[in-house]
This record gives structure tokens, C-alpha cells and sequence, in this order.
């Protein structure tokens, strides 16, 4: 039986759970907009991953699956909420790139197992929620592409992510060129688990899903608690320390002037004067 959350259908983002199964299902619901973040999306969520722990007391979760609706799964941040922040102090800056910092963070240290269902274009942001889950099964429509350069900005918050999930030199050559990768290059990198058919990506998800939850809860949690202080040991600096620091990089661009001409340049559907310039010294 699913329970919906307090999130009305027309929210950007639901929350229900199948009481039946113990699964909770978050749903990015932005399908017009290709699911991209926005200030509301990103609140509701933090909101939700903050009261986990006392939803957790009194009902023992299995899993949180992430999921879309529409065609694709997540376009990133929404670029009104992008542009927006050239006239936000370096304060509010730096506390609205905290929220997706922390949303990040909290998806990856839950202690129950964590997947995604994927689907159509994810990009910048979108790649990031993926880098945090525990599994990621992708369908065969999946096109990724880390766009943040092309904008003047970087893919800052979500780069501790992505780069424990592909490692450094993976990682260079897409945030720096902003190549857009297939499902196959995704499975290959170890953005995605495996690919299906996007018909059966539902199918293989609860597959995914019932082999989780034939495994001990406890043995899970247990699992996900050495996982963490592993990384922790093999980490030269702890990662909150890397990810304050991705925080005050992604607050600092966001209001260079580069990002406002890349940002201003996508709007207008233009290219962005650095390219021009490129073009003339190539002529």
C-alpha cells in the first residue's frame, strides 16, 4: 500500500512510501522542466532527510529509491535559481549552496540501502544524486553530461561525490570538457550499475529492490556503517572538511561574471562570449 506524504500531487517533489514493502519512494516531479532543481525541491527534501532518523525509529525502512517523472530524470539546478544568485550577498550564497551540499551528503550516509532509477537526460546535479546511492540502474535512453563549464560555473558540491564514484581522472575529462556520456560509458565509469531496456526499468528496479530486502536489516546498516568509516580512514582529509570547501568554491563562482554571461548566454540561446573568441582565433 502506498502513503503519500504531506507533498501534494502538483508538488516538485514526492515523498511515498509502500508501508507493504518498507521502501520509501522519492520522486523528483518536474517533468516540464526536465526535473531540475529548484530552491522548493531541494528544501523539501533536505527537510525530509533531516527527520529520517525519527521516521526511522518508528518504522524500519528497507530502502529509499529515487525516481523521476517524465521523460528525464534531472536537468540539474533550475537556471532561474542559478541566475538568481548574482544578486544574493556572499552569505546567502554561501548557505543556498549548502542546501544541495547537504542534501547530498545526508543521501549518501543513510544508513538503509539507497537506489536510483534512471532514465533520459541527467545533467550537473542530476549526476550528483546519482553518485550517492548505493545502486543505480540505468536505462538505455540515459544521456549524462556534466554542463557546469559551459555555464561558467563548476561542478562543485557534487564533485566529492562524483569523484569517489569514477575517480579523479574520469572525472577531469567530463567536468572539464562537458562531453556527453551513454548509458554504456555510464556503466563503464561506474555512474550506473547496469542498463535495461527503459521498459523494463521498473521491473529490474524491484528486483533490485526484493534483493534487498532478502538480506538481514541489520547486516545492511552494519555494512553501510564500515563503508563510511572506510572511506573516512582512506581519505586523506575528512569529507565534511572537502565539502565545506566545495561549498565556498560553488559560492564564489556562482556570482563571477563568467557564470552571469554563461547563464545570461543559455537564456538568450546564444553562445557565451569565450566561445566566440575561440572561434576567432581559430579563423
Amino acid at each position: 500500500m502506498l502513503k503519500f506524504s504531506e507533498e501534494s500531487l502538483s508538488s516538485p517533489l514526492l515523498i511515498t512510501e509502500n508501508q507493504e514493502k518498507s521502501v520509501v519512494y522519492i520522486t523528483l516531479n518536474r517533468p516540464n522542466a526536465k526535473n531540475a532543481f529548484t530552491r522548493q525541491m531541494l528544501d523539501s527534501l533536505h527537510s525530509w532527510l533531516l527527520n529520517f532518523s525519527t521516521k526511522f525509529s518508528t518504522h524500519p525502512y528497507r530502502a529509499v529509491v529515487l525516481k523521476a517523472n517524465g521523460e528525464d530524470f534531472c536537468a540539474g539546478a533550475d537556471l532561474s535559481w542559478m541566475a538568481a544568485a548574482q544578486a544574493m550577498t556572499p552569505e546567502e550564497n554561501k548557505a543556498d549552496a549548502t542546501v544541495l551540499a547537504d542534501v547530498l551528503s545526508m543521501l549518501s550516509n543513510l544508513p538503509i540501502p539507497t537506489l536510483a532509477e534512471v532514465k533520459g537526460r541527467v545533467i550537473g546535479g542530476g549526476l550528483g544524486l546519482i553518485a550517492t546511492v548505493d545502486v543505480a540502474i540505468g536505462a538505455e535512453n540515459f544521456i549524462g553530461k556534466f554542463s557546469e563549464s559551459l555555464l561558467g560555473l563548476i561542478p562543485a558540491t557534487i564533485a566529492p561525490h562524483v569523484v569517489r564514484a569514477i575517480g579523479d581522472r574520469a572525472a577531469r575529462a567530463l567536468f572539464l570538457t562537458a562531453k556527453s556520456i551513454n548509458a554504456k560509458q555510464g556503466v563503464e565509469l561506474g555512474l550506473l550499475h547496469e542498463v535495461v531496456s527503459i521498459d523494463k526499468l521498473s521491473s529490474r528496479c524491484d528486483e533490485i529492490l526484493n534483493a534487498i530486502c532478502a538480506c538481514g536489516p541489520d547486516s545492511q546498516i552494519a555494512i553501510k556503517e564500515q563503508l563510511a568509516f572506510l572511506r573516512e580512514e582512506l581519505e586523506l582529509k575528512p569529507f565534511n572538511y572537502i565539502q565545506r570547501d566545495s561549498v565556498d568554491r560553488l559560492a564564489k563562482i556562482r556570482v563571477s561574471a563568467e557564470a552571469e554571461e554563461g547563464i545570461r548566454a543559455f537564456v538568450e540561446k546564444r553562445p557565451p562570449v569565450w566561445q566566440s573568441k575561440t572561434d576567432k582565433r581559430k579563423a
